[in-house]
């Protein structure tokens, strides 16, 4: 039977829903079901799960869900500490057990989660929400507006995996983390970049951007560096000023510079003559 059929039939529909989380390239799915399910290729694991009634509302950027699972699932590890770095994704599906096909009922990101007994409260925004925000526009400065390593027609384009490096961390204090092959680097190399690394307990893979970072061996994280331990090993992806200066001797990539290096200091618009 069809989705559909199994939907408005009197008593065939045997409804489970499934659970798809992401961050990076880890993922968690979980399912209503009372044993394992395989959908797409992935296979979704029993755990107590619910979440609020679906709420229509005349603002989609206020419309959330919130999905409440086991406090005990490991995904909950990925907001322990501090929130993660990057985006979490979560997409909820309705699905008969004994039917191939499924139906997106909710997709988004989290964008809180809290700990209430017995449950991990995830709350997801619709996936639509940033459709009706207002973008942000390229500014015309001396700096160049290109996000550092963004790839495409008229972007930085500059391939960050030409530029990386791996380090084996010595100590981990606080936001700071050292390591002795640092040295062979010049202060602020780093400075804006990002670092990336596996999890030394959960295996989930992190990332955090890069303060600063010095000759002496050591870097400033921007938050506190989660699962990084001594003998971990970090990989490294150096930062841009945004400057032409830096974009030509750096990463040789002038070619692709956005900013206006050569914008009149004065404004014409200032009220006063140019001349």
């Amino acid at each position: 039977m069809s989705f559909a059929s199994q939907e408005t039939s009197a008593d065939s529909g045997k409804p489970i829903e499934l659970l798809l989380i992401s961050y990076l390239t880890n993922v968690w799915c979980y399912t209503t079901a009372e044993r394992q399910v395989v959908y797409d290729g992935r296979t979704y694991n029993p755990v107590p799960m619910e979440h609020d009634a679906l709420k229509t509302s005349g603002e989609i950027a206020k419309t959330t869900l919130t999905i409440s699972i086991a406090q005990d699932c490991p995904v909950g590890e990925l907001f322990r500490v501090q929130p993660p770095s990057g985006v979490v994704g979560a997409t909820l599906f309705v699905k008969h057990v004994e039917d191939v096909e499924a139906k997106a009922f909710w997709k988004g990101r989290i964008v809180n989660s809290e700990w209430e007994y017995p449950w991990l409260k995830l709350t997801v925004e619709n996936v639509r929400s940033s459709l009706k925000r207002m973008g942000l526009r390229r500014k015309y400065s001396t700096q160049c507006p290109h996000a550092l390593y963004g790839q495409g027609l008229g972007l930085c384009n500059v391939d960050k995996e030409a530029f990386k490096s791996t380090h084996t961390v010595a100590t981990v204090t606080g936001t700071s983390a050292t390591a002795a092959s640092l040295t062979s680097f010049v202060d602020g190399y780093f400075s804006g970049g990002y670092a990336e690394w596996v999890h030394a307990s959960t295996g989930y893979k992190e990332m955090r951007m890069i303060l600063s970072s010095y000759a002496d061996g050591h870097i400033v994280l921007s938050s506190v560096p989660v699962g990084l331990i001594p003998g971990s090993v970090m990989t490294l992806y150096p930062g841009c000023d945004h400057l032409s200066s830096m974009c030509d001797t750096k990463f040789n990539n002038s070619l692709n510079f956005g900013g206006m290096e050569h914008i009149p200091k004065k404004n014409p618009f200032g009220g006063t003559t140019l001349y």
